[in-house]
């Protein structure tokens, strides 16, 4: 099961990120935007650290990094890396995670992330199931979502 955990460059709790990751199966692969900062940070050091693999898509204005996808998963082509700035990369970076994943968790403060709600979005034009914690985490509701969903996907 391919999960991407996206979510805010302002939302600070990491434990929220971590505890969500330790709740699935230790054969998930994790789907990151590859931002330091937030909630993808969050994502990269925790499957590091509890060895989920993990997938990344960074913007293509980025430098590739050692857990990059080398295929769009839109156009079956190859991705190439360190290209020119666009603010439109990272609309196409989060249309690649939502088409790349099973399903979407997203981590917001009570702010709106722009970026975070258009992968939402995509995700749910594909007929992903997300689950969206918008400045609360409840575990409780986290874990009957991951119970339904592996038994859906699986």
């Amino acid at each position: 099961m391919k999960v991407a955990i996206v979510g805010s460059r302002a939302y600070t709790r990491e434990r929220d990120v971590e505890d969500f990751i330790l709740m699935l199966p230790s054969d998930t692969v994790i789907v990151s935007g590859a931002q330091p900062k937030g909630v993808d940070g969050f994502a990269y050091k925790f499957a590091k650290k509890h060895r989920y693999s993990l997938v990344e898509f960074p913007p293509t204005h980025y430098a590739e990094t050692p857990h990059a996808a080398h295929t769009c998963p839109l156009t079956g082509k190859e991705l190439s890396y360190g290209g020119v700035y666009y603010v439109s990369n990272y609309f196409e970076r989060n249309s690649r995670i939502a088409k790349y994943s099973d399903v979407v968790a997203a981590f917001t403060t009570t702010k709106e992330s722009r970026g975070t709600m258009d992968t939402v979005h995509k995700a749910e034009k594909y007929g992903k199931p997300v689950i969206h914690f918008n400045g609360y985490y409840d575990p409780q509701e986290a874990w009957y979502w991951i119970e339904d969903i592996t038994e859906t996907i699986r």
